[in-house]
C-alpha cells in the first residue's frame, strides 16, 4: 500500500470483520479482524487517503443490496431503512471525494482541502470516524 500514488478512500464498518456463510445446516466464519482493515489505511502514504468508518456497519452493510439471511448471518440487526440510510451515506460521501480529486477549475465544488473536509464532516453521523492523512 504505500506504493499508491492515487487518491484512496478506505471505507469500513465498526463492525466489518466476519461473515458467517450458512448451507445445508453448515456455517463457516470467514473475514479479516477491523483492525488489519485498517491496516490500509496506516499504510497508504500521506497526502490523498480518507478512512471512514461507520456505526453499526458489518461486511454484509456494503453488500450494495439486501442479504439473504438464509445464507448469511450478520453481526448487526439490519433493516431495509438502515440499508438504504448506509449506502445513501456512502454514495455522498463518495461523489464528494471524486468530486474534489477530479475537480474541473470553474464547478461549485469546495475550492480547498479544509472545505472539503468540512464537507465531508458534515455528513457524519454520532459515533462514526472520518480521518485525512
Amino acid at each position: 500500500m504505500s506504493k499508491v500514488q492515487i487518491p484512496f478512500f478506505c471505507i469500513t464498518g465498526d463492525r466489518d470483520q466476519f461473515v458467517t456463510f450458512k448451507k445445508d445446516g453448515e456455517a463457516i466464519k470467514l473475514g479479516v479482524s477491523l483492525a488489519n482493515r485498517e491496516l490500509v489505511y496506516a499504510n497508504l502514504p500521506a497526502g490523498k487517503k480518507l478512512q471512514l468508518k461507520l456505526r453499526d456497519a458489518d461486511h454484509m452493510s456494503f453488500a450494495g443490496e439486501p442479504v439473504d439471511a438464509l445464507r448469511f448471518s450478520r453481526d448487526i440487526k439490519a433493516t431495509e431503512s438502515g440499508h438504504q440510510a448506509l449506502w445513501g451515506q456512502v454514495s455522498q460521501m463518495t461523489t464528494a471525494f471524486w468530486e474534489y480529486y477530479l475537480a474541473v477549475p470553474g464547478h461549485s465544488i469546495p475550492p480547498t482541502k479544509e472545505a472539503f473536509e468540512a464537507r465531508l464532516r458534515a455528513m457524519l453521523s454520532p459515533g462514526e470516524e472520518l480521518k485525512f492523512g
